[in-house]
């Protein structure tokens, strides 16, 4: 790996004096502005007068950023706890959209705030692929852990979550910033990228509706979990007391942070200062799949691409909320597929949060979606250069109020693993840190918009 890291913060001006002479720089897709007083259809009023009064960032726009600094503090007498989370499930009778493929509550971890960090949330959304067909969900019914459709082996024992490092770490070493903060970790059971909103078939039980394998059966609610939980957390654990909240999510949970982050902006009192982590889930929209048996590139559609169109249709989502409700103001419905993609929301202007957004030029997950297998072929290593080097044309091409934390590697998520505080990287303006010093600058300080990038040789 080319150990040359280039650190650009606050990097407008650089970026448009180097990077772009270096790099093709991407469209930039204009969205128009709001009218602040009409809300979204899958809005309440006060919800997004909330979200558009966060930072008064319009669409479209280099607005300034308004979040406030912070100062991390720890309270003495912090004990590294050794009982696990509480384990928590959603009560169905409540909150009904909060529902796995199965139709069984969704389940999460919960894990209380300590000292002075009793008012400060991490709340994560973990990652699993996803299914967008009938073919698809019956494959991953079978050939992936019960889990990653249902709650009930959470119920029953028969699974635990993953052993919890990084961001959700109690322990100090391993999560200097976020150890003693309230710590949520909700489970992925909905395979749709945490996007849908569609119920499933309410007359028959969860071990019914997967015995069918008819995907017409099953729930895809993963944005009514997160709304759902949410709710929750608000009502019986004093989420509204939260004077900063950091929204984090790896893998198909990063998507899910890209679709739902400025909808849970929304959600929360406008005084809770909101910031977001995707750890990747960047994608190129268009960048053609491999074909093996050419040694070329595939006709579009990509495969990406068909999951999404074929999703959005069995997930019943609308990807991002200010995305979609552009597309319901401009009379084109509010189901956009140009809103389930990460990249071009990260390019034009939509999000209004300061977003830290971690990603792998050569993420050998992403890769693979892409039919790229590891290890990687000589004949297969052309087009892998051309996607490394469109990969960081593409982030260096987001906007320049979001943070950026890119490099030259195929690692995929990093942040809820040793990864987080494990290694430290280079950059040519003398700074050495690692990823997790990287979150902690940002975190204090989102509007500076701290921006990584590790080059690699452009061809």
């Amino acid at each position: 790996m080319n150990s040359r890291v280039t650190y650009l913060k606050n990097s407008w001006p650089f970026r448009s004096a180097v990077v772009l002479t270096m790099l093709l720089a991407l469209a930039w897709h204009g969205a128009p502005a709001h009218a602040a007083s009409t809300p979204p259809i899958f809005f309440t009023q006060a919800q997004y007068q909330n979200s558009m009064a966060r930072n008064q960032m319009e669409p479209g726009s280099l607005a300034s950023c308004t979040v406030p600094n912070v100062t991390i503090t720890h309270s003495p007498g912090y004990v590294v706890p050794t009982k696990a989370p509480q384990m928590i499930f959603a009560n169905l009778a409540a909150t009904p959209k909060a529902a796995c493929n199965d139709g069984s509550p969704a389940v999460f971890l919960f894990r209380k705030g300590f000292g002075v960090a009793a008012s400060r949330w991490v709340i994560y959304i973990d990652g699993g692929g996803q299914c967008y067909s009938q073919k698809s969900c019956i494959e991953r019914e079978k050939t992936h852990p019960e889990s990653l459709l249902s709650s009930v082996p959470y119920s029953t024992g028969a699974q635990k979550f993953t052993p919890i490092a990084g961001i959700l770490s109690p322990n100090p070493a391993l999560n200097p910033d976020f150890y003693d903060a309230n710590q949520v970790q909700i489970s992925y059971c909905s395979s749709d990228y945490w996007m849908g909103e569609k119920d499933g078939n309410k007359a028959m039980t969860s071990a019914q509706i997967l015995a069918s394998e008819d995907v017409k059966n099953w729930y895809f609610d993963g944005h009514g979990i997160i709304q759902a939980v949410i709710q929750m957390l608000q009502q019986q654990y004093g989420l509204n007391n939260a004077t900063d909240v950091l929204f984090a999510g790896g893998s198909a949970g990063a998507v899910g942070v890209f679709m739902n982050a400025d909808f849970i902006s929304g959600l929360l009192p406008v005084t809770t200062r909101f910031v977001a982590l995707p750890d990747s889930g960047y994608a190129l929209s268009s960048f053609p799949d491999y074909n093996p048996a050419t040694g070329g590139n595939d006709p579009l559609p990509t495969t990406d691409q068909t999951v999404l169109k074929d999703g959005q249709s069995l997930w019943a989502s609308i990807g991002d909320f200010d995305c979609a409700y552009a597309s319901q103001q401009a009379h084109t419905g509010a189901a956009n597929v140009s809103c389930d993609y990460p990249d071009l929301l990260a390019q034009n202007g939509t999000y209004r949060i300061p977003m830290f957004i971690r990603s792998s030029y050569q993420d050998a997950t992403i890769l693979g979606t892409y039919n790229i297998k590891q290890p990687v072929t000589p004949e297969e290593q052309p087009y892998v250069t051309n996607f490394t080097n469109a990969m960081l044309q593409s982030l260096a091409s987001t906007n320049s109020w979001l943070s950026v934390f890119g490099l030259n590697s195929t690692v995929h998520t990093m942040i809820k693993n040793i990864a987080f505080t494990d290694g430290t990287y280079t950059f040519i303006f003398g700074a050495t840190l690692s990823l997790s010093d990287a979150v902690g600058t940002w975190y204090r300080d989102p509007c500076s918009a701290p921006r990584y990038f590790q080059l690699t040789s452009l061809n």
